[in-house]
């Protein structure tokens, strides 16, 4: 007899629904992705669901990403220097 634990029973009930509600394998599989760099992120032994806010996160920085690409590209930055100084005291006054 193939027995499972309740655990995996409940995750592959979850993975069923979410298919059912029209998320894609891909689409979840992305998400589990995002979870799963969050918690690394969080720190050893913890874990993470997904939020809605994870996958605007992630799309604000590639957005970001793909703009500063293009400003590279095209040229669009400017470097300026500004020489560091050691201020002069000036000892133009009588004490």
């Amino acid at each position: 007899m193939n027995r499972q634990s309740p655990g995996g029973n409940r995750r592959q009930r979850r993975y069923r629904n979410d298919l059912a509600a029209g998320i894609s394998a891909d689409t979840l599989m992305k998400n589990a992705d995002m979870a799963l760099y969050r918690a690394k992120a969080d720190g050893r032994g913890t874990y993470c669901f997904f939020r809605d806010e994870m996958a605007l996160t992630v799309e604000a920085r590639r957005i970001l990403e793909l703009d500063i690409r293009k400003a590279l590209a095209d040229e669009e930055f400017e470097l300026f220097y500004q020489p560091l100084r050691q201020p002069q005291i000036r000892a133009d006054f009588d004490l």
